[in-house]
């Protein structure tokens, strides 16, 4: 990874100590992204504030020590807060939100969303797998693991893991 961007720097809401970001990837609106400090974001990245200017700020927060690997999109219209020393998989997707569906004949893109008012809140010390989703109105837990190709959609407790599409959370052994 090359130095971050000075202009990257400047309009980024939040950049942490010793983050480290790769020139290989795009933020939306960056002014409503908070980046911890020693945190990494690996290539390819894609953090996109579908709602500047509107509602809270930062839209996108990712805690200290937490390492995004390369193509992680987040999406966010209201709030994603991911945790402290979070590890995120490569390929990921997180959102609070989705597209509408409801009209044959109209692309989906075109629909709006589902909702404004969601959240995706990622615990401290969490683990994602690679190529998991995440979408809709989502708290995971601390201490949790998400495998790799699980779809979240409902809430995971404190300690606990999901798989499966859609997943399904049992604690985690010791």
């Amino acid at each position: 990874m090359s130095p971050i961007d000075i202009s990257l720097r400047n309009r980024l809401c939040y950049l942490g100590v010793n983050a480290t970001i790769s020139d290989d990837g795009y933020f939306n609106y960056p002014e409503e992204v908070w980046i911890g400090d020693h945190t990494s974001i690996g290539d390819g990245y894609w953090f996109n504030v579908a709602t500047p200017g509107i509602g809270p700020v930062p839209k996108i927060s990712i805690g200290e020590g937490t390492r995004c690997d390369r193509d992680v999109l987040m999406s966010a219209i209201n709030r994603i807060e991911v945790g402290k020393n979070v590890t995120i998989g490569p390929y990921v997707y997180i959102s609070d939100t989705d597209h509408q569906f409801r009209e044959i004949g109209i692309p989906i893109g075109l629909q709006g969303t589902t909702t404004r008012d969601n959240q995706v809140i990622i615990g401290d010390n969490t683990t994602i797998g690679a190529h998991a989703v995440i979408v809709g109105n989502v708290n995971i837990g601390r201490d949790c693991i998400v495998a790799p190709n699980t779809v979240v959609t409902k809430d995971i407790p404190d300690g606990f893991r999901a798989m499966g599409v859609p997943s399904r959370a049992s604690p985690i052994c010791s």
